[in-house]
């Protein structure tokens, strides 16, 4: 969850940066890479069946 863990370290590294008034945020990503597949199976199986 990006406002449990992003959200609250943003907000620290705001309180004590100079520079914070002249940054300005355009985007972040989450992404869900899978694993390797297993023999016979194929990439990102466990993601998608599970």
């Amino acid at each position: 969850d990006p406002f449990q863990g992003f959200v609250p370290v943003q907000r620290k590294l705001d309180r004590g940066d100079a520079l914070s008034p002249f940054i300005r945020h355009e985007a972040s990503g989450l992404f869900a890479v899978p694993g390797g597949a297993a023999e016979g199976g194929y990439v990102g199986q466990r993601l998608l069946e599970s």
